[in-house]
């Protein structure tokens, strides 16, 4: 609250000699120079000269008050209350009293004495402005206007008193102040009081640059003004000039106090800590400020401790602020640790901090504390902070795996937000962007529901509508890539690519892209582009995250274990294992592996065995994978060498064909080989995927077995998606299968002819997720019918129970029981067996 000299600041600089020629213009003439005169020589008289009821000692008295006079007040003070009790009849010495409280600061003594002033005293002008003051001061503004009115009633021009009242009526938030404070201004333009007073009235009302002007223009006329360089100061503040406040400040060391002077350094932190996440001039230069504002911020914190108490809310806005600034720098765990160490002090944290918080919690994948921040904020209200809350929820959900929750809460937001706003002054109106962002949430709902086609309408929707809106094309190819798509996300993002050839969000979605499609060079490119321009960002690490795993060595193992039964495929009690390990990337496409397996079974004949060793190599690019393996193989008949080539390419997004040609085919069946019976084959594949939820692939096999018998079968599997939830999905499948033998009468099962169909259902459920770490299991149950040339047809039965644990990228284990029950040779024989699968990535 600005204090002008005339009301506040006179017991260091009262003067009650006439006023210069300037305030005789200003007081209107001279009928107000000859009242201000007047009032000046009855204030001299009451502290100077001998009055009717003089005190014992006039020289003791005299000196006292002349003491008073340099700022020495408590002797007079202390006179004058000895006085007043011993003759409260002494009017020179009340009158004396309320001056020198006034002098002093002591409000409320000023009142009480002014008020005990008989009633011609209280008339003095110099009683009503020192009462007004004291009433002002003790913000009862009331009191105070009614008593600046009542002096300007006895001496309409006095300048005090019509500043005064300017300044009450802005205390009252009265819109008369401004008209007042012009007026006073139009007709005393060279009084500095005047434009202060002007200044404090608009500042009252948030004209703060008009309230700037008026200080700068105060300050022109009286430069070497103490107070009004302090006004000045607070006015630039006000208006968010705080570094040309702090610089002013402290430029002139001990015109502020201290804890004035802690508000201007807090006020020039809090400048670069708002500024701290706006876009900078490039990215490199991103977090220049937000580094600037932690070390202004620190280094305030530890000189505001030395300064010791009273400094202490000063360093609790300044920590609190510093936690924005943590957040706009990514020092998340610093926020965090940040905001508990508040917490534990028992600071309430504010809700534009909490938001930072709950943001900060978000990104260091502590959903469920960032779930309650953000309902926190949501609660308090503030509308500028629950828009960012409800969006910053619906992650919070999502990421804790409360899909159902986070997609109804984000419904229930988008609907709320209007998709038009208007601007003041505005007359057409514009598109809410508000509204585009809970849509693109809730588009991405559904991928995170896994209801893709969903969450394909709705971008695709609303990218048709906005084609140039870079977001919704990448969030669209992004839903592609997810569904199996990656080269109709891949064109997508080149038209992205055209308008926002640098975006974060386009390159870390064809980063991606490329993994997928075997693009490996362009990934490594993406990859390290985006860590080295973006190293704190998550998607940029996830990107960098899924490369480096690309590019480790990968180990493999696969089990089987048969529990008894007299599957004349596999033998009674059958085994078999196969390691293959794979080396890392070898420039970029290639891979070699090597391996063992080894196969048992029990057979009428005896125990059949089958170990093999392999090594090959792997070429992957894109459309295209080749593999060559040479192998060597024993079954009780000597060492027998085999080979392998394979390869598959993938036409389009929706069809891949592949084949493959073996010498010993890994499809020998074990009782062939315990025979010393091989074969050799060929099979081929043609697939038709059109997304996640519907595919069906063909395959075809031939085998030529030594002892004569050619074999030819085909196999067409087909499944289709007709039920989604987020943890919970079922797939309808449908395999039909046909075989026949050129012979029969063979030591192995060689039927001549055989079909079979088997429609089953698999029930795949997620027990828990949390970010890369998924635990599921899955349950297929079929049933179908066999048939075989010369025993008629059957029942086949089966079921599949399995649980999938996957882990950080690098880790995949499964294990899991199967039953199959159905007929040989007419005969029907039960199997029962158990598998563990095992993949690590390192």
């Amino acid at each position: 609250m600005y204090k002008p000299p005339t009301a506040t600041n006179m017991s260091k600089t009262i003067d009650r000699h006439p006023p210069p020629r300037a305030r005789f213009r200003a007081m209107g003439g001279e009928g107000g120079f000859r009242k201000a005169c007047l009032a000046a020589l009855a204030l001299g008289t009451s502290l100077a000269s001998p009055a009717m009821a003089a005190p014992p000692d006039p020289v003791e008295y005299n000196a006292a008050i002349e003491r008073a006079r340099t700022g020495d007040h408590a002797p007079a003070l202390d006179m004058l209350r000895a006085r007043a009790s011993a003759d409260p009849q002494d009017v020179r010495a009340a009158k004396d009293r309320v001056t020198i409280a006034s002098w002093a600061g002591l409000d409320a003594e000023v009142i009480s004495s002014y008020l005990a002033l008989p009633q011609e005293a209280q008339s003095g002008l110099d009683m009503i402005e020192a009462a007004a003051r004291a009433y002002r001061n003790e913000k009862q503004f009331s009191a105070a206007l009614s008593l600046f009115q009542k002096g300007l009633r006895i001496a309409p021009g006095h300048l005090a008193f019509l500043i005064g009242e300017t300044m009450v009526l802005a205390d009252l938030s009265k819109p008369a102040s401004i008209a007042k404070g012009e007026l006073l201004v139009r007709d005393v333009p060279l009084n500095a009081d005047v434009h202060a007073a002007l200044g404090y009235a608009y500042s009252r009302i948030g004209r703060n640059f008009d309230a700037l002007r008026s200080y700068n223009r105060a300050l022109e006329l009286a430069p070497a003004r103490a107070d009004l360089r302090r006004e000045r100061i607070f006015a630039y503040g006000r208006v968010g000039l705080a570094a040309p406040a702090l610089a002013l400040s402290d430029a002139e060391p001990g015109l502020l106090d201290p804890a004035q002077q802690r508000k201007v350094q807090a006020a020039a932190a809090a400048e670069l800590v708002r500024l701290a996440p706006r876009p900078s001039r490039n990215e490199s230069e991103r977090f220049l400020v937000a580094d600037r504002a932690i070390s202004r911020l620190d280094s305030l914190i530890a000189l505001w401790r030395e300064q010791g108490q009273g400094a202490e809310e000063s360093i609790q806005q300044a920590r609190l602020d510093r936690i924005v600034a943590y957040h706009a720098r990514f020092r998340m765990q610093d926020a965090s640790a940040e905001y508990q160490a508040l917490r534990a002090e028992g600071v309430t944290v504010p809700p534009y901090v909490l938001a930072e918080v709950a943001s900060a919690y978000l990104y260091l994948r502590k959903p469920v504390i960032a779930r309650d921040l953000y309902r926190d904020l949501i609660d308090a209200g503030d509308p500028d902070l629950t828009q960012r809350a409800e969006i910053g929820l619906f992650y919070a959900l999502v990421e804790n795996e409360e899909i159902e929750a986070a997609r109804a809460h984000i419904e229930a937001v988008n609907q709320a937000r209007p998709i038009w706003h208007y601007e003041k002054g505005q007359p057409e109106k514009l598109p809410n962007s508000d509204r585009l962002e809970s849509e693109m949430a809730a588009a991405m709902a559904g991928l995170f529901a896994d209801d893709l086609p969903e969450a394909e309408r709705r971008f695709s929707s609303m990218t048709d509508a906005a084609p140039a809106n870079v977001g919704l094309r990448t969030g669209r190819a992004s839903v592609w890539r997810v569904r199996g798509l990656p080269r109709t996300a891949e064109a997508d993002l080149k038209i992205a690519e055209t308008q926002a050839p640098r975006a974060l969000d386009v390159e870390v979605e064809q980063g991606l892209t490329a993994l997928d499609l075997n693009e490996w060079r362009q990934a490594e490119l993406l990859s390290r582009d985006m860590l080295t321009r973006f190293p704190e960002n998550l998607r940029a690490r996830r990107l960098d995250r899924l490369w480096q795993v690309h590019n480790k060595a990968e180990f493999q193992l696969r089990t089987e274990y048969g529990f008894g039964g007299g599957n004349p495929l596999t033998g009674n009690r059958d085994r078999g294992i196969e390691a293959v390990l794979y080396s890392p990337p070898l420039d970029y496409n290639w891979r070699v592996f090597a391996g063992s397996g080894h196969a048992s079974g029990r057979f009428e004949e005896g125990k059949g065995k089958r170990d093999k060793v392999f090594a090959g190599v792997e070429y992957r690019t894109r459309n295209l994978v080749l593999e060559a393996e040479a192998s060597g193989h024993r079954y009780g008949h000597g060492s027998k060498p085999g080979m392998r080539l394979a390869a598959s390419v993938d036409i389009n997004d929706n069809w891949q064909i592949g084949a493959t040609g073996e010498v010993l085919s890994s499809d020998t069946p074990l009782r062939a080989l315990h025979n010393g019976i091989k074969a050799d084959g060929i099979s081929a594949f043609l697939r038709w995927r059109e997304n996640e939820r519907r595919e069906v692939r063909g395959s075809a096999q031939t085998l030529w077995f030594s002892d004569g018998n050619d074999r030819v079968a085909a196999l067409v599997e087909a499944t289709q998606r007709i039920h989604t939830q987020p943890h919970f999905r079922v797939d309808l499948g449908f395999d039909l299968s046909f075989s026949a033998n050129s012979r029969s009468n063979v030591p192995y099962f060689s039927p001549s002819a055989e079909a079979a169909a088997m429609p089953h259902l698999t029930l795949t459920h997620i027990i828990h997720r949390r970010y890369e770490t998924v635990w599921d299991h899955a349950l297929t149950l079929g049933a179908g019918g066999y048939w075989q040339k010369q025993y008629g047809t059957g029942a086949i039965l089966s079921a599949d129970y399995r649980h999938t644990v996957r882990a950080n990228d690098v880790f995949e284990a499964s294990a899991g029981v199967a039953t199959l029950y159905r007929p040989y040779d007419g005969d029907y024989e039960p199997d029962l067996r158990a598998s563990v699968n095992f993949t690590f990535r390192f």
